[in-house]
């Protein structure tokens, strides 16, 4: 009789027969017996003992993706394939599977577990020429000996169109693909190069955050940048009547920037951006007195997104600024700069980048 790995009512004779109130086996414990056993359960044809140990392994671990790999690959063993085999979560298992093969393997490791994986590699490749052209099987194999690209070719072609994991598939794929907008949070710092009647400001150092969301098209993010330093030349306030000098020009801007993005590949991108904000400038240190106005600009910036999950962003802004007078009784503090910013961040994407990247031939 042809083993059938965990079918509903061998887990449910395995539950009766369990002696009540008997205490589960340590999952840690039992996972190192695991990775050493298993390769000699299967090279030594022994599928009712590694059914029994897959129970076991269930019972200890709960469900997870490297049993449902074992337990995969064992249907194929024995001939006993179906798609009752695999769990609700075989497509989050697949992705699973496929962020670690995109992390490599060493294969002088000592660990267990990474001897295990490639044992199950080394496994699914011989398995795969013994299975049907155009099968499940051959998928599992494919998918399980490295070869994604090939295995997703496969589940997406006719032959397989009408089984269970192709539907889960193909709704798993339209999902990922409908844009989301994903948060960034970025620093930057860069110059503040004023003109017109603020040029006796003199240039400044300007540092800040950018916290936002990118879309598919648009981006919209709050910014707060300061700019602290002493002017190139002094500068008349008018403060309750009176006249007085100031060379500080400690100033904030606290706003907000809507843009455009023009994709040009997966990791770059030109914004479009305007903002407006609130611009304040403390002329006096150890008073209360802000000089407060408006101030609103027009940007292009490109973002370079880096790593193997497009989580770390980098980009470069030039900005032409605006700013309303503040101080109409004594020199004047409105005009026009010029802003160059370096920003440095990441994109928080719940995972959704990384997914899809695994799901993708």
């Amino acid at each position: 009789m042809r083993l059938r790995l965990l079918p509903p009512l061998l887990a449910g004779l395995a539950g009766l027969a369990a002696p009540a109130g008997a205490a589960a086996e340590p999952c840690g414990r039992l996972e190192l017996e695991v990775y050493g056993t298993v390769p000699s359960l299967f090279y030594g044809d022994l599928p009712d003992s590694l059914a029994g140990l897959l129970l076991r392994w269930t019972d200890a671990c709960g469900p997870a993706e490297v049993i449902g790999r074992t337990r995969i690959l064992a249907s194929i063993w024995d001939d006993a394939f179906d798609e009752w085999v695999y769990e609700d979560t075989i497509i989050d298992d697949l992705a699973a599977y496929g962020r670690l093969l995109a992390k490599g393997r060493d294969p002088a490791a000592d660990d267990p577990r990474e001897r295990y994986d490639l044992f199950t590699v080394s496994l699914a490749d011989q398995l795969l020429p013994h299975t049907d052209r155009g099968s499940l099987e051959e998928f599992f194999c494919l998918f399980y000996s490295g070869r994604t690209g090939e295995a997703w070719t496969l589940l997406g072609s006719p032959e397989l169109a009408d089984t269970e994991l192709a539907r889960r598939y193909g709704n798993e794929r339209e999902i990922l693909q409908k844009p989301q907008p994903v948060v960034t949070v970025a620093l930057g710092g860069g110059a503040w190069l004023p003109g017109g009647d603020l040029d006796f400001a003199g240039d400044k150092t300007l540092v800040g955050a950018l916290v936002g969301a990118r879309g598919h098209m648009w981006l919209g993010r709050i910014v707060l940048e300061m700019r602290v330093g002493r002017t190139a030349r002094p500068y008349t306030v008018d403060e309750q009547g009176l006249p007085r000098l100031s060379d500080r020009f400690d100033a904030v801007l606290l706003g907000i920037e809507l843009g455009r993005i023009i994709t040009v590949s997966d990791r770059f991108a030109v914004d479009l951006f305007g903002g407006v904000g609130a611009d304040a400038v403390k002329p006096f240190k150890d008073e209360d007195l802000t000089l407060g106005t408006v101030q609103g600009s027009l940007g292009l910036g490109c973002r370079v997104f880096a790593g193997p999950n497009r989580s770390w962003m980098f980009g470069l802004d030039g900005r032409r600024e605006w700013l309303a007078d503040r101080n109409t009784s004594g020199t004047p503090l409105g005009g026009q700069a010029w802003s160059l910013r370096l920003v440095c961040g990441i994109v928080l994407d719940q995972g959704r980048g990384a997914r899809a990247r695994a799901l993708s031939p």
